[in-house]
């Protein structure tokens, strides 16, 4: 096996696994998990990822996606993205599970293993999805032990017929999984993280997945925060007679895995400001949607202010401009906007999150219940362009420098464009990679200071993005700054040394 270094700031690649492995089908002929070649892998790790993201890959049930996925809202989503769906390619949530096992039309839990092999010894790792929060509405599990969901009474039914439901052929009421500022997730049950019986049973669960996998990402994490549990569900859990655990799930079920495996990495999807808390409980990484809501909407100060937060979160934060819950960048952003956005998260600290089709440009977004996509040309300028930044991103500056936050000044007086530019930059010995970007829709100016205070008599800043050479004098830099102009959305990655 591949022996390599922790990284400053590794990238992550999202497959939708049911979908793309539609890609490798030969002569119409459906294939499994171990159909897929290694070269396939080779250019992964050629481009710079370091953890593959295999997403929806267990066992669902036929019966929950024919019972709940054909709502008018997904029949409207279906039609949006794909136009020509057939039935048959309704295919059911992958986050409502039946149990932790390899779908069976995708291969088997050997031929998972197989693949993390490969992934190992060219330096990467496998990562696989864990839904603590809730199972299939149509698990197994409900009959074989009721006791891990929270069960309700007819009372509650009646009050609430959308949270609590119930089977003919079972005696217990069930309360469907839910986030709490949304209507529940009708194809899933709510597993109830208060009940011993249930950590239990999760911890077993991810022990198991360790022979998997080198990590999980773990969906609504902060759902199982004690307080955000016991406040979405306290009606049912005080009349039951739970109360909040003295210790969080989080805290207990981390610990418990890391002493069989202590390498094996968790990653967060984590909202409403949880990820510093959930970082805390041992997460090496959490979702950073702040930063993609100050992307989409925000200003470059707004951006850049985000970036003051404290190192440790920063290193630990997940940065993403879109993945399958959110739409395309391409579509969203825009092209020019989507690629500034882009070197964002690809230059600043924490983990970078790449989506299955983001780097050739793709514009439509596949809700998750289809099990096929539609024809898509890729954009050559896209995968140019992301190819020339994983470039960069891998680099020893990067990957084994320190990073700082630098604010632009005004190029003159009254000019006020410099409030639109982000700048920082990396430094690894006598090398640095000073990023300027203008993140708005029209032509600014600004100063940068300082980004030079050495005695050689001039600096020479290479631009990796338009290879392009610029020779200043060290004396200017020092009194007025780097002047830095730029039109909308573009960029100078400016590598020079000071030694």
């Amino acid at each position: 096996m591949m022996i390599t270094k922790k990284k400053n700031s590794p990238v992550i690649y999202e497959i939708n696994t049911r979908v793309w492995i539609k890609r490798f089908s030969q002569n119409g002929k459906s294939v499994s998990l171990k159909h897929i070649p290694d070269n396939y892998w080779e250019k992964l790790a050629e481009m710079g990822i370091d953890f593959i993201w295999l997403m929806g890959i267990w066992q669902t049930n036929k019966e929950s996606t024919g019972t709940y996925c054909f709502t008018r809202d997904l029949v409207g989503e279906y039609s949006r993205s794909l136009p020509d769906w057939k039935e048959e390619d309704v295919i059911g949530s992958p986050y409502a599970i039946d149990i932790y096992n390899v779908h069976s039309t995708l291969g088997t839990n050997e031929d998972i293993m197989s693949i993390k092999e490969k992934l190992n010894t060219l330096g990467m790792k496998l990562i696989l999805d864990f839904v603590p929060n809730h199972f299939s509405a149509f698990t197994r599990l409900l009959y074989e032990l009721p006791e891990l969901f929270i069960i309700g009474d007819e009372e509650a039914r009646i009050q609430t017929p959308h949270v609590f439901f119930s089977r003919d052929d079972h005696d217990y009421i069930f309360a469907h999984g839910r986030d709490p500022n949304f209507d529940p997730w009708q194809d899933t049950v709510q597993v109830n993280s208060f009940h011993e019986k249930a950590r239990c049973f999760l911890k077993d669960t991810l022990l198991d997945l360790t022979l998997l996998c080198d990590g999980v990402r773990c969906d609504m994490a902060m759902l199982l925060l004690n307080d955000i549990f016991f406040n979405t569900w306290k009606h049912i859990l005080l009349k039951r007679g739970f109360k909040k655990p003295d210790m969080e799930f989080w805290d207990s079920i981390i610990c418990q895995v890391r002493k069989r495996c202590k390498d094996f990495i968790f990653i967060a999807e984590a909202y409403w400001d949880t990820g510093w808390r959930l970082q805390q409980l041992g997460f090496d990484y959490t979702y950073d949607k702040e930063l993609y809501d100050r992307l989409v909407n925000g200003s470059a100060h707004y951006i850049q202010s985000h970036l003051l937060a404290e190192q440790d979160y920063q290193k630990k934060s997940m940065r993403f401009i879109e993945n399958h819950d959110e739409a395309r960048a391409a579509c969203l952003f825009g092209t020019e906007k989507s690629r500034a956005a882009a070197l964002v998260i690809n230059t600043i600290q924490g983990l970078c999150f790449l989506h299955d089709g983001q780097c050739e440009g793709k514009e439509k977004r596949l809700p998750v219940q289809l099990g096929r996509e539609g024809e898509e040309s890729v954009k050559r300028e896209f995968i140019e362009f992301y190819r020339n930044l994983l470039e960069i991103r891998k680099s020893r500056i990067i990957q084994s420098g320190t990073w700082e936050l630098i604010w632009p000044v005004q190029a003159w007086e009254g000019n006020s464009t410099y409030k639109n530019f982000l700048a920082w930059m990396w430094t690894h010995r006598d090398t640095h990679l000073l990023v300027v970007i203008n993140y708005s829709d029209s032509r600014s100016q600004c100063r940068l200071l300082p980004v030079h205070s050495g005695t050689a008599p001039f600096i020479i800043f290479n631009d990796l993005s338009g290879s392009v050479s610029y020779k200043i004098e060290t004396v200017d830099l020092i009194d007025n700054g780097l002047y830095i102009e730029l039109e909308k959305y573009r960029s100078h990655i400016l590598y020079f040394q000071t030694g």
